[in-house]
């Protein structure tokens, strides 16, 4: 995290749908996307990740209308100059524990358990967390990430 960087995370909560499903016929769906704005003071400059391009669209002219401001797109330029081997590396387990923060918690959307079921990890009680579980699944196989969207959620302390 840089100094002078304030992140926030919206989720835009969709009204529940009934959708048809392979195993049960219907199920009730309760969909989100999520927004994330990060303010830049030192740059002067509002960053917005959104994966919904009619949201994208909708803020961008929100803000020329209403503020007077434009936004202009960055496309992948946000996230530059890292290698994607070392950040999921960092998220399953191999992250540096000397900082004092350590995830607690991790909800991935898909495993690479048999039939690919959602995987979710959670601290016991009192301990530090979950780097070692983390990194044990990922040397069975069982966890692997394709992109940060694979990752639900998760928590740090």
């Amino acid at each position: 995290m840089q100094v002078g960087v304030s992140i926030f995370v919206l989720h835009r909560h969709y009204p529940p749908a009934v959708r048809s499903d392979y195993s049960s016929g219907f199920r009730l769906q309760f969909d989100y996307s999520p927004i994330v704005f990060a303010l830049d003071i030192h740059r002067k400059s509002l960053l917005v990740k959104v994966a919904n391009r009619s949201i994208s669209n909708l803020l961008s002219d929100w803000t020329g209308e209403s503020l007077g401001r434009e936004f202009h797109r960055a496309g992948g330029a946000i996230f530059c100059d890292y290698q994607p081997q070392s950040v999921e590396e960092a998220f399953l387990g191999g992250y540096d524990e000397s900082h004092g923060i350590d995830l607690t918690a991790i909800e991935f959307r898909h495993s690479f358990a048999p039939n690919h079921s959602r995987l979710a990890l959670s601290a016991i009680a009192y301990s530090r967390g979950i780097r070692e579980d983390l990194a044990w699944l990922k040397n069975q196989g069982i966890l692997r990430l394709r992109s940060l969207t694979d990752i639900a959620s998760l928590k740090i302390p």
